[in-house]
């Protein structure tokens, strides 16, 4: 009854892992007759298991009987990658990825149990059934449910993501083989009375421990991907920041140049018909002279950035004061300069779009202490300046600024909003 007991807790304890891992990938179609099928196939095997007296720790008498029960433990390994990519639409590897990790929850549960018992702290033997169940239930309770809180909550948030690095599974893999060998090991060595009990407590913490860090090194394989994709995807903002400088950059030079000349042209056209109102001529002049504004800080990029911006900030009928010192950004490639800055003037601006009068928006920029200081600050922030204000926004600037060892704050006040970077000031 023992070892049929403990067959059932580990299919449902796989089954459980392997749907926490799958339950956001793509399902194949005819999805609800394959579950049904696994599902009684899954029956069927741990009901003829049962009937056949099948032992997952069987006595270890020589070297043949040891690979066997190895093989067995691959097997289940083997079959639930099977059931998960015939189910899900997911490459192979994704599916061995949800099939082990599954296995490592399962096995850190089991791991959980026999330690327990090997140091006394519950009642009862190694082959007691009703403690087991107990003890069972509660370790699949907290494992099951904080790797689910710390983990895959987050993983899963928006779909698992898939899987293509060979090498780390393949490394996986291997040390779950080495795993298995060391559970069954300990398992062998359980039933001897001669092995001090010490050492068995040793065995076990370290297997305890080998399924924590097994465990933890799958997760922290997502978590590489997912940075992975993230880093391609800043990248891809920063490339379409460049283009857009670079744009930016020949539309202004070109306006410049053509409302300068635009601007003579009138005024001698204007001195020519000889009747010269003052006051007319200032307001045409006036009127050009805001498609004739090139900021100059001492930084080409920044130039260009703060040009586009103070013209689009007069379209919206904003204000927008700079006070900068562009060779404090001298160190940032040019890219960097328009992620950074571009990308925090336009949530500025965003922001101050909620005035009734336009808002206005600020710009400091200088270096003090060592440290490169950019403020920006937004007036009014409405309803919606959050949005524009969070994280999601200000991706592309945090990036930068955390790229170069700097920081990104951000304040909504009632009335405002601010932001601040730090950056260190690389050595003279």
């Amino acid at each position: 009854m023992f070892e049929g007991v403990q067959i059932v807790l580990t299919a449902v304890l796989m089954t459980l892992g392997c749907w926490l891992f799958t339950r956001r990938l793509p399902q194949r179609e005819g999805f609800r007759w394959r579950v049904a099928l696994l599902a009684a196939a899954l029956a069927t095997c741990v009901a003829a298991a049962i009937l056949a007296g099948f032992s997952l720790h069987p006595p270890l008498s020589d070297n043949r009987s040891f690979f066997v029960a190895s093989a067995g433990f691959l097997a289940i390994l083997a079959l639930a990658t099977g059931a998960v990519w015939w189910a899900y639409g997911a490459p192979l590897l994704t599916a061995a990825f949800c099939a082990s990790s599954a296995y490592n929850l399962q096995n850190l549960v089991f791991s959980l149990d026999r330690t327990a018992h090997v140091l006394g702290l519950v009642p009862g033997g190694n082959g007691d059934v009703v403690p087991m169940v107990v003890l069972l239930c509660v370790a699949g309770t907290i494992v099951y449910g904080l790797s689910y809180r710390l983990f895959l909550r987050d993983l899963t948030a928006r779909g698992l993501l898939q899987i293509d690095d060979w090498r780390a599974m393949a490394v996986i893999v291997l040390a779950i083989l080495f795993n298995i060998f060391f559970d069954l090991t300990i398992g062998d060595l359980n039933v001897y009375d001669e092995i001090p009990h010490r050492y068995l407590a040793i065995l076990s913490l370290g297997h305890l421990t080998i399924c924590v860090v097994l465990l933890y090194g799958e997760f922290e394989l997502l978590y590489n991907r997912r940075l992975r994709e993230s880093v391609a995807t800043m990248q891809d903002v920063i490339d379409q920041s460049v283009r857009q400088y670079q744009t930016a950059q020949a539309t202004m030079d070109a306006v410049n140049a053509r409302v300068h000349v635009i601007r003579h042209a009138v005024a001698r056209s204007l001195v020519a018909e000889g009747s010269v109102d003052g006051e007319a001529l200032a307001d045409v002049v006036r009127q050009i002279s805001v498609y004739d504004t090139t900021v100059r800080t001492g930084n080409p990029t920044l130039d260009a950035v703060l040009s586009e911006k103070s013209l689009l900030c007069h379209q919206r009928g904003m204000a927008l004061t700079c006070i900068a010192d562009g060779h404090t950004l001298d160190f940032l490639p040019a890219a960097d300069v328009y992620a950074l800055v571009g990308t925090t003037l336009a949530c500025a601006m965003e922001v101050a779009a909620a005035g009734l009068d336009g808002g206005s928006v600020t710009l400091v920029l200088k270096q003090a202490l060592g440290m490169t200081s950019l403020h920006v600050e937004a007036v009014p922030a409405g309803s919606t300046a959050a949005a524009h204000w969070g994280a999601e926004g200000l991706r592309a600037a945090r990036l930068v600024a955390e790229r170069y060892g700097g920081s990104l704050t951000t304040d909504l006040g009632d009335d405002s909003a601010k932001l601040d970077v730090l950056l260190p000031a690389p050595a003279a």
